[in-house]
């Protein structure tokens, strides 16, 4: 069974600057796709940066920067596990094998990497992550043949 691609939303801290002269917050949004591959899967996202600026004598600016699109390739045989949580606020949570396999992603955290998806895509974040979740086990009863 082919699955569409699953939009996901990921986490990304910004940053605040007071000086002396100004006030500058940096914020990020962070969107991507999960695509379920004969292999693994592939997260894709791109980033919109918006920086904001008060001075302390009144000027006001805003930027708004694309930044490039990236990706990262995850085989079946590097994830430990993954499901769905919460209704609300629904998102997969996917624990990888290594702690090199969710590098510069944002919001990863070592192993662990929270992907949220709209209460709208919920059943199909089901379906891929009972889709990772079997194909990951079976990798890993290859690897112990």
């Amino acid at each position: 069974m082919a699955l569409h691609p699953l939009p996901v939303q990921l986490s990304q801290l910004g940053s605040n600057t007071v000086g002396t002269a100004a006030i500058e917050s940096v914020s990020y949004r962070t969107e991507g796709l999960l695509h379920l591959a004969d292999w693994g899967f592939l997260l894709e996202w791109t980033t919109t940066q918006t920086t904001q600026r008060v001075s302390m004598v009144g000027e006001v600016g805003t930027d708004v920067k694309q930044l490039p699109k990236e990706s990262v390739e995850v085989p079946f045989e590097d994830v430990a596990s993954i499901r769905l949580v919460g209704w609300w606020h629904p998102r997969l949570e996917i624990r990888a094998k290594g702690l090199d396999v969710f590098a510069g992603v944002p919001g990863a955290q070592g192993v662990n990497v929270w992907l949220r998806v709209e209460r709208r895509d919920r059943s199909l974040a089901r379906a891929h992550a009972i889709e990772i979740g079997e194909r990951a086990a079976a990798a890993d009863g290859e690897l112990l043949e």
